[in-house]
């Protein structure tokens, strides 16, 4: 088995002023696991492990030879440069196999909390278009983070799916919009939710490391 692929650029779409969506047609069928990541080898070093990047895939496993990627353009980052700017339709991508243990469990718990912010929602997303063909959802609560309403990351997918489905629940707080109802970061509103969180409740966090230590923290004296 190979362990790199050469994948074609299917689409691209600007969803954010900082944000691209890139898709990638693969040239065979690739299994992988709801919140898992390929490594990219992008043309910006002559040394290879400094042409590498890690996204995580932003769709459903089931979506037959396409991957989604969310990527965020971080000022004076080679790869996201590269891939926010240079990458057309028609280019091929060199990446590795998906990877990572931070996946949704065969078995999940009857219980979740997905806390992210920024691009950190893309496993999230996956995990979600997988869950939502379950015959029995477990009950899901996504809280998302990012600095301005034009940063919200699939915000009409997500606010549909919390309209048309019971076991869903979409938060999110913004840092920069001071008229924003959930005004800030992240943790005021699990904090205002912590009664409803037991010892069954399991936790996932991604995103902005700061916020993700902090939630981590945060968690832990509450959850005492």
């Amino acid at each position: 088995m190979k362990q790199w692929l050469k994948s074609e650029v299917v689409r691209t779409v600007q969803e954010t002023p900082l944000v691209r969506r890139i898709w990638l047609n693969i040239s065979e069928k690739l299994e992988f696991t709801p919140g898992q990541f390929i490594v990219c080898d992008l043309p910006i070093h002559e040394k290879r492990t400094k042409r590498w990047r890690s996204y995580s895939i932003a769709n459903n496993p089931n979506q037959e030879s396409t991957i989604e990627l969310c990527v965020v353009h971080l000022k004076g980052g080679l790869g996201s440069t590269f891939l926010c700017q240079k990458l057309k339709k028609g280019d091929f991508l060199t990446h590795k196999r998906p990877q990572g243990n931070f996946v949704l469990l065969e078995n999940p718990a009857s219980k979740m909390v997905f806390i992210c912010t920024g691009t950190g929602v893309a496993p999230f997303r996956s995990m979600l278009q997988s869950i939502i063909q379950m015959k029995n959802p477990p009950r899901i609560e996504l809280i998302f983070g990012t600095r301005r309403e034009q940063d919200i990351l699939y915000r009409t997918e997500f606010e549909q799916l919390a309209s048309e489905n019971s076991w869903f629940s979409y938060h999110v707080a913004l840092s920069r919009e001071p008229n924003w109802p959930n005004y800030g970061y992240v943790h005021h509103i699990y904090e205002r939710r912590a009664s409803e969180y037991d010892n069954e409740t399991h936790f996932y966090l991604c995103g902005w490391p700061f916020v993700v230590d902090e939630c981590f923290r945060r968690l832990s004296e509450h959850l005492k």
